[in-house]
């Protein structure tokens, strides 16, 4: 009911009440009515004084309502309900856009609705309550007159004296409540300070064991259907953190390894992903060499310079060369592998300059060597670091190893090209390291011979592989076994020397075999029930 209303009412009513037979007014009962319109008089005018605190709000600010969720932003008005209250304020949370943007305490008629979004707008809605943000008694609303209680029924009557009036403070809780927020605050800061400190460790972890048949691509009229399978493995290799070395500490499947054993003396580990790629495009090179050849195939082969395996830090190298790229010749002179690139640089000595022609090639996360454009470098050799080892000489290589020569800063391999008689493609992704060889040239061989090599079985295999199939020791032996175990594999192939760490770690169920190259493995399969191409056979491209 509103302010004006209200008045008209009370002096409509006092009015009939004068104007009435004078027995049936006494003094007391004339009293009575003028306490009742002074009272009248008080309520109209907080009611006139409420609905100006109320327009002044509504424009802008959060309103606290309880009960009742908005169906949109701003205040509109809806229906008034029926019966004595329809034209009463009630109160509401609601979020009205307007200039001021501040908090504000505002009442609007009728109901609302929330959506979605202004449920995202303002967070959790919660009830109303008194000791949160009630405003002050004083300026509230007349309460509603519940019949034979009167005013003081109502929940919103002022407190009683004593209690303190005005707004209540809400308690920030318990002591110990604080205590212990405050620790898990300093122990989640120092976790994630913790995180981001690496230590000067690696740890090995199992990978996984997937199936190479998936990975290999080769003419439809060549390739077979693969019954069973070989599987490759892999490990992951993660940097410690102060945050992750008790954890990695203890466990029963995790490997704990110096960087130096990782990386190297002086490679620093920026340059590791990048190894890894390199490591795995060679050895799919010579992994579909030893496979072909062994099948008969005829497989040309020839070196084309030395590729950059390492630069070390801070080097007169790290300016101009990067790892995958290829160094073609020195002062001019052709260096088709690395003998005649360690020759070409016998007699330089520190503070001299040498010219580099370097192809800037790359290799991409599927092992595929991307060519670049051919540029020359400039290079001035400087002393050589104590922290970094001269080279020993290569057999075969006269000149090579140190004889007093400046010092350039990086490591190289001969780099060689091979001519296919056939396209052959191991599509890996994002798989470093040279260790699948053996794996993927096993899983060539039974693409190409019919698909019986393993007899049915699920065989895994982990070794370097070289052109010529000899098979070379591996890192994460241990991790790697547990890796072949839970992909369901009854057999394992290990370099030789390492079958005891992965009969440490194998359970009765799986078989590993200690061999020294391609030809062991074959023989192997075929006492294990494999279906073995004959070694004579040739063919033609």
């Amino acid at each position: 009911m509103c302010a004006r209303r209200l008045r008209q009412l009370v002096d409509r009513r006092a009015g009939r009440l004068a104007e009435g037979p004078a027995r049936g007014l006494d003094d007391q009962r004339v009293r009575v009515v003028e306490r009742g319109a002074q009272a009248a008089e008080k309520w109209a005018g907080e009611l006139e004084r409420r609905s100006e605190v109320a327009r002044a709000t509504a424009d802008g600010g959060i309103g606290i309502f309880p009960q009742h969720p908005l169906e949109r932003r701003g205040i509109e008005p809806t229906r008034p309900r029926q019966g004595a209250e329809s034209d009463l304020a009630q109160p509401r949370v609601v979020r009205a856009e307007g200039p001021a943007g501040g908090l504000g305490i505002s009442f609007v008629p009728g109901d609302h609705d929330v959506d979605q979004a202004e449920r995202a707008v303002r967070g959790r809605i919660v009830h109303h309550q008194p000791s949160m943000s009630e405003p002050d008694p004083s300026r509230t609303a007349p309460p509603t007159t519940d019949p034979g209680h009167g005013p003081q029924g109502s929940s919103d009557a002022p407190p009683p004296a004593g209690t303190g009036g005005g707004r209540r403070h809400r308690r920030s809780g318990p002591l110990w409540v604080q205590v212990v927020a405050a620790a898990v605050v300093v122990l989640i800061v120092g976790a994630v300070i913790a995180d981001h400190v690496d230590l000067n460790d690696y740890v090995l972890t199992p990978g996984v064991a997937k199936p190479v048949a998936p990975l290999v691509k080769v003419p439809k009229t060549r390739a077979h259907r693969v019954h069973g399978g070989v599987f490759l493995t892999d490990v992951y290799i993660t940097h410690v953190t102060a945050l992750s070395y008790l954890y990695d500490k203890v466990r029963a499947d995790a490997q704990i390894l110096p960087a130096a054993a990782v990386l190297g003396p002086a490679t620093p580990a920026s340059q590791l992903v990048a190894q890894g790629y390199l490591e795995m495009e060679q050895s799919q090179s010579a992994a579909k060499t030893a496979a072909l050849t062994r099948l008969g195939y005829d497989v040309g082969v020839r070196n084309v310079g030395v590729v950059v395996f390492a630069v070390v830090a801070s080097s007169p190298a790290s300016s101009a060369l990067a790892v995958g790229q290829l160094v073609t010749a020195v002062d001019g002179r052709s260096t088709p592998d690395a003998c005649a690139f360690a020759q070409a640089l016998a007699s330089r000595r520190a503070g001299e300059s040498v010219e580099l022609t370097v192809e800037r090639s790359r290799v991409n996360t599927h092992a595929e060597m991307v060519p670049g454009p051919m540029v020359r470098e400039t290079v001035r050799l400087g002393r050589w670091p104590s922290s970094v080892t001269h080279p020993t000489a290569t057999p075969g290589c006269p000149g090579s190893g140190w004889h007093g020569q400046g010092f350039l800063g990086v490591e190289i391999e001969t780099q060689q090209s091979f001519r296919f008689p056939f396209h052959v493609t191991l599509r890996t992704t994002s798989i470093g390291g040279p260790s699948a060889g053996l794996a993927m040239t096993l899983g060539i061989i039974d693409t190409l011979s019919g698909g019986d090599l393993t007899g049915g079985r699920a065989v895994a295999a982990t070794g370097t592989i070289a052109a010529t199939g000899q098979v070379g020791e591996v890192g994460g032996i241990p991790e790697k076994t547990v890796a072949v175990e839970r992909a369901g594999a009854t057999v394992f192939f290990v370099p030789e020397a390492q079958v005891g760490t992965a009969k440490s770690k194998a359970t009765p169920s799986l078989r590993v075999f200690g061999v020294r190259s391609l030809a062991q493995v074959l023989t192997e399969l075929r006492r294990l029930g494999g279906t073995i191409p004959p070694t004579s056979a040739r063919h033609g491209s």
